[in-house]
């Protein structure tokens, strides 16, 4: 399911080459995935060690010209509990297409569980897009666009941040989870 998304998604083929007059961007086939299943069962607490393996995965640096600008894992907690690793580098996808990128996967997981077709891929061509956005910035309307924003936006005072200093890489995982009961879910 994760191949057929990553095929689907171009977003997630670029990859970053150097040339003479700058960097580049260039969509191609996507590279070999491989997702290891790392067995965290035996582990006095399997969350933890999957976690702290995480961790220590987000925590090291990544070339953009070498890679990997993804990579997935899958965590064996016990029989019947997994967790799903992702890492994606922001240069790729923001977390909105993270989340087109997991119902993708969803849809197709399920399609291969219940051996029925799977829906047509629907996303776009990054081509056509690039395009678009090209044809965008050379118009009238962009120019007009920026105007209005720079004008509303003209009394604004710079951006700060929080500590008085840059934003920095943050190794740690920012997410609670937790199980709602049916009801809730539905009312939500």
């Amino acid at each position: 399911a994760v191949t057929q998304a990553l095929i689907d998604t171009e977003a997630l083929q670029l990859r970053f080459i150097e040339e003479i007059d700058g960097p580049r961007q260039v969509i191609g086939p996507p590279s070999e995935i491989s997702i290891p299943l790392v067995d965290v069962s035996a582990e006095l607490d399997p969350q933890a060690a999957a976690e702290a393996w995480m961790k220590a995965d987000l925590a090291s640096p990544v070339d953009l010209l070498r890679g990997p600008l993804l990579r997935f894992a899958l965590f064996k907690a016990a029989p019947a509990r997994f967790f799903w690793y992702q890492r994606y580098h922001h240069v790729l996808i923001d977390g909105f297409g993270v989340v087109l990128f997991k119902r993708r996967v969803a849809d197709i997981y399920t399609a291969l569980v219940n051996k029925v077709p799977c829906s047509g891929n629907p996303f776009g061509s990054l081509a056509v897009l690039l395009e678009e956005d090209a044809s965008y910035r050379a118009s009238e309307r962009f120019a007009r666009d920026r105007r209005y924003w720079l004008e509303c936006l003209a009394d604004r005072p710079e951006p700060v941040s929080l500590s008085g200093r840059p934003a920095t890489n943050c190794s740690c995982i920012l997410r609670r989870s937790a199980h709602l009961p049916h009801s809730s879910a539905e009312t939500l």
